[in-house]
């Protein structure tokens, strides 16, 4: 979370941060308050979640996405995020909002294909977790998937 929070910059559009903090230590209130500083953040889902500074941001983890021996293991395999994809992850998507549909048309054109990677296959839960590790950024439209929590 440090590298992340102090290399994301000026983001340009909303988002929603999922915190799978490492350890058995609590998220610190002192990274809250660098979390809660970011641009463009709107809400922070973190998996060791305590004492949160503002309960209204901060938000313990959905159960969709617990297994903390599954995630321990994942973040092992996982390459040093410098080393991760940096192209857009356009993950598998159903239909589930009228949305969804409209980003796989535009983001699937060739123009695209060096910044956004678009993928189609499904995944197990635990297959798309480490699809996600594999990449910096992912698309996580509005809809009822495993990246909606």
């Amino acid at each position: 979370l440090d590298g992340f929070a102090g290399g994301i910059g000026s983001a340009i559009v909303p988002f929603v941060l999922i915190a799978l903090s490492g350890g058995d230590a609590p998220l610190a209130r002192a990274m809250q308050e660098r979390i809660e500083g970011l641009p463009g953040i709107k809400a922070c889902f973190v998996n060791n979640l305590h004492e949160p500074r503002d309960p209204s941001f901060f938000w313990p983890m959905p159960i969709g996405v617990s297994g903390e021996a599954t995630l321990l293991r994942l973040r092992k395999k996982a390459r040093p995020w410098a080393e991760r994809d940096p192209r857009l992850l356009v993950p598998p998507m159903r239909s589930t909002n009228r949305l969804r549909p409209l980003y796989l048309k535009v983001l699937s054109q060739p123009e695209y294909r060096d910044t956004v990677r678009v993928v189609s296959e499904r995944f197990s839960l635990e297959g798309f977790l480490e699809l996600l590790a594999q990449h910096q950024c992912v698309l996580s439209p509005p809809g009822r998937g495993y990246d909606c929590g």
